[in-house]
């Protein structure tokens, strides 16, 4: 990895390359890759303004299939960001019915860093049951060997701590932190079925932001972008949990060679007829919302026709927690 210039999100960018992930700079952003040939901007919490020129140049110089971005200023599909910036966050923060939760959570579980040896050892498991929860699977979460690429990744990145609920001695929930340029960061949580009735993403969810917000260097800590899918019971949770979600546009484009056969109407209508034979098939319900978004941006459709669900984030490997 190359950069340029002093850029946010360089500590992240590092993480992900160690992941296995490309990264790409341009002159508003860090990108890294993902599944499907798309670039993501680094970090999450930073809106884009870029100049069309800049992602086309881009688009052709890496050869990506398309961009995705969080802007208040460039059209897209509806989208947010969740933070929290209270400098003060307590229980009191909490939705009060969900703080008896909380206090269960914080009266079972044992709050601490989780050593690579714990992760390694009972990670996997938290992995999987948490993918076969949400219907999805990501083999880099999946895989004893991509998975141990992601402990040796965090093990390698100091600005990168993985943090665990434990319940007697047992990794109830972890959760993947990055800290950097004032921001605390959530990507990734992950949690055991049968230790869910001891509440450990609650009391992990809670710690972390508390402890986080109480840094006087921290300005604000972010729990993820908003999903490609339905993810209601996680935007209830964060909601409830103190955090607020403010309104960005996700924008999607794609490689000039490719966006007039992708974002055609025909193309279109039949990803919708597809869809309709596999409704819970998250992979597509992600392509959708691409597609929407590049429409939307292109100027195809309205903001309005496009309805994206509840979206959630690359951080979309934290659990439906609600």
């Amino acid at each position: 990895m190359v950069m340029l210039k002093q850029k946010v999100g360089q500590g992240l960018a590092r993480f992900m390359e160690l992941r296995g992930r490309r990264i790409f700079e341009s002159q508003s952003a860090l990108w890294h890759s993902t599944d499907g040939k798309m670039l993501m901007s680094l970090p999450y919490h930073l809106a884009l303004d870029p100049d069309p020129g800049e992602m086309n140049a881009l688009l052709r110089e890496t050869g990506s299939l398309g961009v995705r971005y969080a802007s208040i200023t460039r059209a897209g599909a509806p989208g947010g960001l969740y933070v929290c910036r209270d400098k003060e966050y307590s229980l009191k923060s909490v939705q009060s019915r969900l703080r008896s939760k909380v206090r269960r959570g914080l009266e079972h579980c044992e709050v601490r860093e989780v050593e690579a040896e714990e992760l390694l050892g009972q990670g996997l498991r938290l992995n999987q049951e948490t993918m076969a929860r949400q219907g999805r699977y990501e083999s880099e979460f999946g895989e004893p060997l991509s998975f141990a690429r992601i402990v040796q990744a965090i093990r390698s990145s100091p600005r990168v701590v993985a943090y665990g609920s434990f319940v007697d001695g047992m990794l109830g929930a972890y959760a993947v932190t990055y800290e950097e340029d004032g921001w605390f960061h959530i990507l990734h949580q992950m949690s055991r079925v049968d230790l869910l009735e001891h509440y450990p993403n609650h009391a992990l969810a809670f710690t972390l932001t508390e402890a986080a917000l109480s840094k006087p260097e921290i300005v604000g800590m972010s729990y993820g972008l908003k999903s490609l899918v339905n993810t209601a019971g996680l935007h209830d949770f964060k909601l409830r949990m103190g955090f607020e979600c403010l309104s960005q546009n996700m924008v999607c484009e794609l490689h000039p060679t490719a966006s007039g056969l992708l974002t055609s109407g025909l193309a279109s209508f039949g990803l919708k007829m597809v869809r309709r034979c596999f409704p819970r098939d998250q992979r597509l319900e992600r392509v959708q919302a691409v597609i929407s978004s590049a429409r939307v941006a292109k100027g195809l459709v309205s903001l309005e026709s496009v309805t994206s669900g509840a979206p959630e984030s690359e951080a979309a490997s934290q659990e439906e927690v609600a």
